[in-house]
């Protein structure tokens, strides 16, 4: 039912390149020459040395010169000398050049009687100059989900500023769903949620929930990103989460996507217990206040006075260099398939549908119940490779990953409901 989206990582350069080295070495002056292996045959670089620089770096000999590598040919050697540091990385993206490059170097510099390790200065300012530029070494990651969170955190504790845009009011993104992990079985918001924590309270991520990229502008160290904070219709300086709107909200009969419109939510509404940030978001198209004209029961019950009806879209600006996109997969529209019944049977779900009957946290606090009657089933039947392996919807491949995801959901239906057949 799935198609799977490889979160590309765009852009990682520049993020060990960006300062001048606290320079400490001595050398033996002259011209010193090495080879390593590169990506299509062996780098050999010639290196010269006055007594406490190095003075230039010169690329003499590559098997073949590939497009994506040309531009590490010419920048890593300009980037060495200009700021006299071994931590640096080529615009292009070629590591596999640029980590032979840098090796060549490395060679010379022991050769050169130095130390190669009082060459790699780490990141220690937001910006540089870079030539006739200034680049940025904060790090911007689109999409909350757990790879998303992941690369925030991996950038944010190795001391680069992190920007994380999530759409949705909350990150956590698919994982969030899941009752249970594949193969352990172990609760996916004990995985999830320590991360989802740590995300809010580290000192290096700045967090835009409920926002999305507007537009990217610039190159690779000096990117300007305008991102959309989509009016929630609550001050989330004044919420607190406490959930005394949701409660009084008279709308119920609201669409609830986190929980894959299994059921129904309130017209204002907290995504789940452990969102991040726990903040209350208004869905202006079922709240009666923007439908019929009068409500208010969340204004007249809210504690703080969070609530804001004329809140309006903010455009807020940052400056980053470099991007990583992590924006996750979605569910293919199993409705093609007619001969299934999706969307014509109430009982014929998805996946992420069952997942949130299974959770505790769901519309059904963890029984599976039948969409239909809301009774017990005894016989489910799961249906696999829907979307996959089939050429006339292009998509030819198998997606990887149903068979052990459905011996889990096997397992745990078994779990819920001892005497059932799957």
């Amino acid at each position: 039912m799935k198609k799977r989206l490889i979160s590309l990582f765009v852009a990682l350069t520049m993020l060990l390149c960006l300062i001048p080295a606290a320079f400490a070495a001595t050398f033996n002056a002259g011209t010193y020459t090495a080879s390593a292996n590169g990506m299509n045959g062996a780098v050999t670089v010639e290196v010269t040395f006055s007594d406490s620089a190095i003075t230039d770096v010169k690329v003499t000999e590559q098997a073949e010169t590939p497009a994506i590598a040309s531009g590490a040919l010419e920048q890593i050697p300009a980037d060495i000398v200009a700021h006299q540091s071994l931590a640096v990385d080529t615009v292009t993206g070629a590591t596999i050049t640029s980590k032979a490059i840098l090796a060549a170097v490395e060679d010379c510099v022991k050769q050169a009687g130095a130390d190669p390790d009082t060459l790699r200065t780490p990141v220690e300012k937001n910006t540089a100059d870079v030539g006739d530029r200034t680049a940025h070494v904060e790090v911007l990651v689109i999409g909350g989900g757990v790879a998303g969170i992941q690369a925030a955190l991996d950038c944010a504790d190795g001391g680069v500023p992190v920007i994380l845009v999530e759409r949705e009011a909350t990150i956590g993104g698919k994982m969030a769903k899941l009752d249970k992990t594949f193969p352990t079985v172990d609760c996916s918001a004990c995985i999830l949620g320590p991360k989802m924590v740590d995300v809010a309270q580290h000192p290096n991520i700045t967090l835009y929930a409920y926002s999305e990229v507007e537009d990217i502008s610039g190159y690779v160290g000096n990117f300007t990103v305008k991102i959309r904070k989509k009016a929630a219709y609550v001050d989330w300086s004044k919420c607190t989460g406490c959930g005394a709107c949701t409660e009084k909200c008279p709308s119920k009969k609201t669409p609830d996507a986190f929980n894959e419109f299994t059921g129904p939510t309130t017209a204002i509404t907290i995504a789940f217990p452990q969102a991040i940030p726990k903040k209350a978001v208004i869905n202006a198209a079922h709240c009666r206040q923007f439908v019929k004209g009068k409500c208010g029961v969340c204004a007249k019950v809210c504690p703080t006075g969070a609530i804001q009806y004329d809140m309006q879209d903010e455009i807020a600006t940052e400056e980053v260099g470099s991007i990583v996109a992590a924006t996750g997969y979605d569910l293919m529209d199993w409705t093609v398939y007619e001969e299934y019944g999706g969307g014509r049977y109430p009982d014929v779900i998805t996946s992420l549908q069952y997942e949130r009957l299974l959770s505790a946290s769901g519309p059904t606090g963890g029984h599976i119940l039948r969409p239909s009657d809301g009774r017990e089933p005894q016989k489910v039947v799961f249906i696999q490779c829907v979307g996959s392996r089939d050429k006339s919807i292009g998509r030819p491949y198998c997606s990887g990953f149903c068979c052990m995801y459905t011996a889990k959901q096997a397992v745990l239906t078994k779990d819920h409901i001892p005497d059932s057949q799957s």
